[in-house]
């Protein structure tokens, strides 16, 4: 190289990082009356024609225009178009298909007791359940939700009846909140839509005997009877048992607590109620055969 470098320094001339291009070296060559090695120039000008090393300035561009009332009119029929484009009705030896064409398996992507700083990867199977060939694309999802989910597939391309495809959803929750949205699917067939629930982790208590029935109980006798409470949560929680009115109420005198005693009272009142209309309907009834027996003289006989 340095005695190439020499050769065309003998000769007169320029070094390569000297030439703009071949155009330009031989211009300069005929100017100056020296040799150009066109071998060695550079065919097409590059940055070093510009003289420096300096970037050139960005193009600026300015804001964009508005969009008339007849270009929104026709943008919005445009997508409408694209939409609806692939949507056909499916007839198989003279009978139209209609409802689901494809089925999901499972049939919702759920997400159950989620925390906040991770994500979860869930997979569902679209099988094609229609007669013929179909094929389907996913739209995307609603714009209050579309943040947290990324949906991964593959495009089938067209499926015959019985086959299917996976598409993988990747949820990562952003606030500890319920989720609950639909994942858009445009089939040929028309459009169908898989239930998405993303649930977060919260307390699920319960209690399995929600009715105690001590039954009969004699006084002076105990009966123990067991509460099951459980909690179907992911969180932790406690259990607190507390006494009722009735056990509260109690006065040390006959053990007795203020409820029972207004309810044998009332039950007291309503015998005496009862038994006081018993003792009228009889008299009643007395006081009508008296009424219904003849009065008879002395010598006559009754017929």
């Amino acid at each position: 190289d340095a005695a190439a470098a020499a050769k065309r320094a003998a000769r007169g001339a320029p070094q390569p990082s000297a030439l703009r291009s071949t155009q330009a070296a031989a211009e300069d060559a005929r100017l100056e009356g020296t040799i150009v090695d066109e071998m060695v120039a550079p065919a097409v000008p590059g940055t070093w024609d510009d003289g420096g090393d300096e970037a050139p300035e960005p193009r600026k561009v300015g804001p964009a225009r508005e969009l008339s009332v007849l270009e929104k009119r026709y943008l919005a029929q445009a997508l409408e178009r694209q939409k609806t484009a692939m949507i056909k009705p499916q007839v198989v030896r003279g009978k139209a298909f209609a409802g689901t064409s494809f089925l999901p398996s499972p049939a919702a992507v759920e997400v159950v007791d989620f925390e906040l700083g991770r994500s979860y990867r869930r997979t569902i199977t679209l099988t094609n359940v229609s007669r013929a060939f179909n094929t389907f694309r996913v739209l995307p999802l609603a714009d209050a939700v579309t943040d947290w989910f990324k949906v991964e597939y593959a495009l089938p391309g067209y499926l015959s009846a019985g086959t299917s495809a996976k598409v993988t959803v990747t949820f990562t929750p952003q606030v500890n909140e319920d989720v609950f949205a639909e994942l858009p699917v445009l089939a040929e067939t028309g459009p169908e839509s898989v239930p998405i629930r993303c649930l977060r982790r919260r307390v699920q208590a319960s209690v399995l005997d929600a009715q105690l029935d001590f039954g009969s109980v004699a006084l002076g006798e105990a009966k123990t009877l067991v509460v099951r409470f459980v909690n179907d949560g992911a969180l932790p929680t406690r259990a607190v048992v507390e006494a009722g009115e009735e056990v509260a109420g109690e006065s040390e005198g006959d053990g007795l607590g203020d409820t029972m005693r207004a309810a044998l009272a009332e039950d007291a009142a309503a015998a005496a109620a009862e038994a006081a209309e018993v003792a009228a309907a009889e008299e009643a009834a007395m006081d009508v055969g008296d009424a219904a027996e003849p009065q008879l003289d002395g010598g006559e006989e009754a017929e």
